[in-house]
C-alpha cells in the first residue's frame, strides 16, 4: 500500500496571498478600474477565477486575463513558505510517504 501526501502550493506551503493582491491591484489598474482591497478579495475570489474576474470585468476574457497575470506574476516578488513546512516535508518523507505538490501558479 502507498502512502502518499498531495498538497496544494498556495496557500498551504506558501503564503502568496499578499502577491495575488499585487498583481490584482495592477491588473485592475491596466484595465481602468481602481484596486480592490485584500478583504474584497477574500469576500469574492471563488474557482473558476474567471467568475472572480468577471464579476469585475464581464467582457474580459480568459486569455486577456491570463496574459496579464503572467505579465505581472513575476514582478512582485516571491512567496514565502510558511513555518515548520521543510521540517514537515522532512519528516513525511522519513516516514515513507510520497509527497506530490500541484500549483496553477506559473513557473519562474
Amino acid at each position: 500500500m502507498h502512502k502518499a501526501f498531495i498538497f496544494d502550493w498556495s496557500g498551504t506551503l506558501s503564503d502568496n496571498f499578499h502577491l495575488f493582491c499585487k498583481v490584482c491591484a495592477l491588473i485592475f489598474t491596466e484595465l481602468g478600474k481602481e484596486p480592490i482591497g485584500p478583504d474584497e478579495i477574500k469576500l469574492n475570489f471563488t474557482l473558476p477565477y474567471m467568475k472572480f474576474y468577471n464579476k469585475y470585468f464581464p467582457d474580459l476574457t480568459k486569455e486577456k486575463q491570463d496574459a496579464l497575470f503572467e505579465k505581472y506574476i513575476h514582478t512582485v516578488g516571491e512567496p514565502e513558505i510558511y513555518k515548520n513546512v521543510k521540517e514537515t516535508i522532512d519528516y513525511l518523507n522519513k516516514s515513507g510517504f510520497e509527497l506530490f505538490i500541484l500549483s496553477s501558479d506559473p513557473v519562474s
